[in-house]
C-alpha cells in the first residue's frame, strides 16, 4: 500500500498494473486479504476521495 501511496496510484490499480491482473481480481485480492486479517492497521485511502 506505501508503493502505491509514492506511486500516486490506488492501491488496486497498483497491483492489477504490477501484477498483469484485471482490477476486479486485484480488488477481490485485496478483500479477501482484509478479511483474513492481513492487512489489519492499513488505512491508507489512497485514490479514493474524502469520505469513500
Amino acid at each position: 500500500m506505501l508503493t502505491a501511496a509514492l506511486a500516486d496510484l490506488p492501491p488496486v490499480e497498483l497491483i492489477a498494473l504490477e501484477l498483469d491482473v484485471p482490477e476486479r481480481t486485484a480488488s477481490d485480492w485485496v478483500q479477501k486479504a482484509r478479511a483474513a486479517g492481513w492487512l489489519v492497521g492499513m488505512t491508507l485511502n489512497v485514490g479514493r476521495p474524502a469520505g469513500a
